[in-house]
């Protein structure tokens, strides 16, 4: 076992020891929306105090995401909208070492947003998603549209953003390519799981079910994206991924050899094509 993948396995279960409620580390609690005037307005609380958000928009298709450092995703990892501006929220897992959870908030289409970041020691942020956000959002020709980073509050509570991950005009081919670059690291922190699985040996359920929710939303964003050979490798691995964790869970529910061996073979499959899978390249 490489370094890398030594570091990677720890970090892992450094996150899933936060998930089981570890001390002193801050969980997310729930994901709710509120009716706004011509908007809707997402509270996001935590059981502790949340740092300042690092907040970026997405487009192809439209999206926000809001990356918090050091908290673990204790919420479920899809919540649904039944608002018009909002598809869903998915909560993730972005980066194991050190710990960042990403909040994306999938749009139906662009909207204007703002970030209120005053209650954060008190464990709760809000979005604010058109309506009041738009009226404080200046006309395209002196900002682009939906600036990240806009916040409600107090002058150091101003959110950074990341330059890389604003509003962007590169090529769609560009654009897919860096998903392709993202989705396949994302598998890559999966691995260690999907190495225990395929040694048949015991996994804390709670890593399972997380893993369940991470490859549902890697899959996602892979089926967005125009296929090519890569695509179809880094969906297969998901595709396998999945039901293995799933034979895994039924194999320590049950005690039963059967399920392990399923598990243990869709891993190594997972494993084989994840390493035969062409590295996308920015």
């Amino acid at each position: 076992m490489t370094i890398a993948t030594c570091l990677a396995a720890l970090a892992f279960s450094l996150f899933i020891d936060a998930r089981q409620g570890g001390t002193g580390q801050t969980m997310l609690r729930s994901v709710r929306f509120d009716p706004e005037p011509d908007g809707v307005a997402m509270t996001i609380e935590a059981n502790g105090p949340l740092p300042l958000p690092r907040v970026g928009v997405l487009a192809d298709p439209p999206r926000v995401y809001i990356d918090l450092a050091g908290v673990a995703p204790g919420t479920s990892a899809i919540v649904e909208s039944s608002n018009a501006l909002v598809r869903r929220v998915r909560v993730a897992v972005n980066q194991p070492d050190p710990l960042v959870t990403r909040v994306v908030i999938d749009l139906s289409q662009p909207v204007a947003h703002r970030v209120d970041a005053r209650a954060r020691a008190a464990g709760r942020i809000r979005v604010l998603l058109g309506g009041r956000a738009a009226s404080d959002v200046r006309p395209a020709a002196s900002v682009p549209p939906n600036p990240p980073g806009s916040v409600l509050g107090k002058p150091d509570e101003s959110v950074p953003s990341t330059p890389a991950e604003r509003p962007t005009t590169q090529p769609a081919a560009q654009r897919r390519s860096v998903a392709l670059v993202a989705a396949a690291a994302r598998l890559e922190r999966l691995r260690p799981l999907l190495v225990s699985i395929d040694t048949r040996a015991d996994v804390p359920e709670p890593s399972l079910h997380a893993a369940l929710d991470e490859f549902a939303a890697i899959q996602h964003t892979l089926t967005g994206l125009r296929t090519s050979e890569v695509q179809d490798a880094l969906v297969k691995v998901c595709v396998l991924g999945t039901t293995a964790v799933e034979a895994r869970i039924d194999a320590q529910q049950r005690g039963e050899p059967g399920p392990a061996w399923t598990a243990a073979s869709a891993a190594a499959g997972a494993l084989m094509t994840l390493d035969r899978a062409s590295k996308p390249t920015r």
